[in-house]
Order: structure tokens, then C-alpha cells, then sequence
């Protein structure tokens, strides 16, 4: 492997997987809002698991339900929801001729919801994949199953975004109840549209009650039960609260390196959970909820 590919890997590892693992969060809070009886699992397994200790690697090994529910995320909601190929010779697919240069457009979001694949493929099963059979993939699953493709061309990252995803729903799930706020979600759904990655239309807005004895009072308010968009403390519209002396962006930009807007559209996802959390003061605005990216881009351009 040339330094050339080694860069060009470690970009795609730690940046084009910022977004997606950020989609997979977002999708995985709304979806155990809406299924109480998932969460407790969740939060009886983390409480068992890892208790008041940061997550090892060896607990990451024993999170089984919580890598099951984050499985099942990744089912209904792939990131992408699309696959792109091209063809770089002639070949022939069960019949079809396909000439050098055409591109294909698989569809995961259909094959993950596919009647004569899955069973219910519409609901919310975690225990659809077994937690002591091997993890979810698509070799087990014939693929089946495509969260990160497959062949060649799997995601680099896959790993990565796995032990993130883990790690932060572990953690938020220990300290944390998460319910829909009713006043963005009076149905209980969420407007979704897509993109590169599956996101909201209007943002997921979650109420986080504190877990008795179990931490969360870092959040920083004192009523049980708030909603992010009413913390006083944070500005959700333009500003950053309590910002940090010399935040990541502004040392990237000392030593000459621009971000690009966009780049930091995960991190509203995120740092959605940690109010008191400073971001970039180069642009201007906080991480303290669920947006869509046509949501960031306007915040963006009001900086």
C-alpha cells in the first residue's frame, strides 16, 4: 500500500464515516423513543455490562443486545440507503450484458425491507439476529444485509463505526430516558428524507430524563425532564455556549487545513446529547439537536 492509499483509507475511515454513523445514532434514539420495552433491555444490559466504568473493548464484546438493537437500526435505516458501482469492464449478470462504464443504483432501503427477505420487515426487531450467533452481515446474511456493501468495495470503516455507535448509545442509554418532545412529534413519527444518508425533515427532538443515581448531571438543569430546545443555558439557533479557547476548527485552520461547511453537519448529531459542550466558534452554532442538513446549512449561513 502507497502513503497515497494509506491517506486516501484513514480520510475515508475518519471522515466519510462521521455522517452515516451520525444517521445511524439519530435513527437508533428515535427508534428506541418509540419502543420503551427495547430501551429497558438496552439499559439492563449497560448497567450489567459496564456500570459506572468508561466502555473497554471487552465490554463493547459483551454489549450483545445493545450491537443487536444498532444492527437493526442499520436494517431499517441503511446509510446510505443507496449503493453506487461502475462497471469497469464487460460483464455478463444472470443474463444481462453490461457494458464497461455503466453505473449501478442498488438500492439497500428496499432490500432491507424486502417481504421475501424479512419477516415484518417494517417493525423494530433487535431480536431478529440472535445475539449469540456472529455478527449481522452481509456473508450471514446472504447478503441480505448491506449496512456497510459488500465485496471489494466494503466500507474500510465499518469497525470504526460500529465501536462509535456502541460506545455513544451505551453511554447516553446508561445515564439517560429519551422520549419524543410531543410538541415536534405529536404522532410519534418523524419526517425522513434522503440524501447521501437517511435524515429528518423537521429534526428528531427528544426529552433526556435522568436516570436515578446513574449520572446525567453534567447535563447542567435543574428540572427533571427538559426538552434541549428549552435549555437556557444553550442557544440552538446561532452561538456557542461557554465556547472553548481554541476549539478543533481553529487549530485545524492555524495549521492551514479548511473544513468545508458540510464536514461538520455529523457533529449536530453527536453532540446532540452533551448541551454544555462547546463546538467550533469558527461557525458559529451549537450541537444541541437533531437537524437536517437543510437545517445546517441555513444556521451555517447566518454565521
Amino acid at each position: 500500500m502507497t502513503s497515497k492509499q494509506l491517506r486516501d483509507d484513514l480520510m475515508t475511515l475518519l471522515i466519510a464515516g462521521h455522517e452515516t454513523t451520525a444517521a445511524v445514532l439519530t435513527w437508533t434514539t428515535y427508534l428506541l423513543a418509540t419502543h420503551p420495552e427495547q430501551m429497558r433491555k438496552v439499559q439492563e444490559e449497560v448497567d450489567r455490562v459496564v456500570g459506572d466504568r468508561r466502555p473497554t473493548i471487552q465490554d463493547m464484546m459483551e454489549l450483545k443486545y445493545t450491537t443487536r438493537v444498532i444492527n437493526e437500526s442499520m436494517r431499517l435505516y441503511p446509510q446510505p440507503p443507496v449503493l453506487i458501482r461502475r462497471a469497469l469492464e464487460p460483464v455478463t449478470l444472470d443474463g444481462y450484458k453490461i457494458e464497461t462504464g455503466t453505473d449501478f443504483f442498488i438500492s439497500v432501503w428496499n432490500l432491507h425491507r424486502n417481504p421475501r427477505l424479512w419477516p415484518d420487515p417494517d417493525k423494530f426487531i433487535p431480536e431478529r439476529f440472535p445475539l449469540d450467533e456472529k455478527m449481522p452481515n452481509e456473508v450471514t446474511e446472504n447478503f441480505a444485509y448491506l449496512p456497510f456493501g459488500g465485496g471489494q468495495r466494503k466500507c474500510v470503516g465499518d469497525q470504526f463505526a460500529l465501536f462509535e455507535s456502541i460506545i455513544t448509545l451505551a453511554m447516553v442509554c446508561r445515564r439517560f430516558d429519551v422520549d419524543l418532545d410531543p410538541a415536534f412529534h405529536p404522532d410519534g413519527e418523524c419526517g425522513m428524507t434522503t440524501g447521501a444518508t437517511i435524515h429528518t425533515t423537521g429534526g428528531l427532538h427528544v426529552k433526556l430524563t435522568r436516570r436515578p443515581g446513574m449520572g446525567g448531571d453534567e447535563m447542567g438543569y435543574n428540572e427533571t425532564t427538559r426538552s434541549l430546545d428549552e435549555l437556557e443555558d444553550v442557544n440552538t439557533r446561532g452561538g456557542t455556549p461557554e465556547a472553548a479557547v481554541g476549539s478543533f476548527d481553529e487549530r485545524e485552520l492555524a495549521l492551514g487545513f479548511h473544513w468545508p461547511p458540510w464536514y461538520s453537519v455529523p457533529w449536530l448529531h453527536l453532540h446532540a446529547i452533551y448541551p454544555k459542550s462547546a463546538m467550533s466558534r469558527r461557525w458559529k452554532y451549537t450541537a444541541v439537536s437533531f437537524y437536517s442538513p437543510d437545517r445546517v446549512r441555513e444556521i451555517i449561513g447566518r454565521r
